[in-house]
């Protein structure tokens, strides 16, 4: 018997936080988490990859600039008072990393959003996620996904070459029921994805 599946409209910006905390090991292959709600634009996450880089997680129900721009003054705020923040996190300090060298910014947006930005420029330090929330059996998950190409003209091989900007969809749980179910269908992908856990 295969699950029944809809689409899920995530409203709160707390359950969607919660989502991504229980996600990271599959955007990343190691990680150490700083700060779940960093006191920077947009409270992001904070954590060091398996690249010793410092990761800004900053993220948006709604719209994708907000999501970049929050992260960009978060980065900014990070280099301009770096002092300050090895303080705040002893292991930037333990590390001895240069943070305008081993920084990074990965935005997370709706997956109905990702292409309202009209930006023409390529950063490797910048990679961006979507999600959707999908209900599994009267249960909401995230599906997250990356997103190429929003900053960059490369091929889509890249994809695969960098674990910081490529990994497979993945889903994770969410106890809170207060997401409201949407009405559209699923597409055929998304179906075959579930199908197969």
């Amino acid at each position: 018997m295969h699950p029944k599946l809809t689409n899920i409209f995530i409203s709160d910006i707390a359950e969607l936080r919660q989502l991504i905390i229980s996600s990271m090991e599959t955007i990343f292959s190691s990680f150490q988490i700083l700060d779940l709600e960093a006191p920077l634009p947009g409270k992001p996450i904070l954590l060091l990859n398996q690249d010793n880089c410092l990761v800004i997680i900053s993220f948006d129900l709604h719209d994708i600039d907000n999501a970049l721009l929050n992260g960009l003054r978060a980065s900014e705020k990070l280099l301009r008072e770096a002092q300050i923040f090895e303080k705040l996190y002893p292991a930037l300090r333990k590390k001895n990393l240069n943070l305008r060298e081993r920084i990074k910014l990965l935005l997370l947006t709706p997956a109905d959003k990702t292409n309202a930005l009209g930006l023409d420029l390529f950063n490797e330090k910048i990679s961006a996620y979507t999600f959707r929330g999908i209900g599994v059996n009267g249960e909401t998950m995230l599906m997250i996904e990356p997103e190429i190409p929003l900053f960059s003209h490369s091929s889509s091989n890249k994809r695969k070459s960098d674990p910081d900007t490529y990994r497979e969809p993945s889903i994770t749980s969410s106890f809170d029921k207060s997401s409201k179910p949407s009405t559209d269908e699923l597409s055929t992908d998304e179906v075959l994805f579930f199908q197969r856990l």
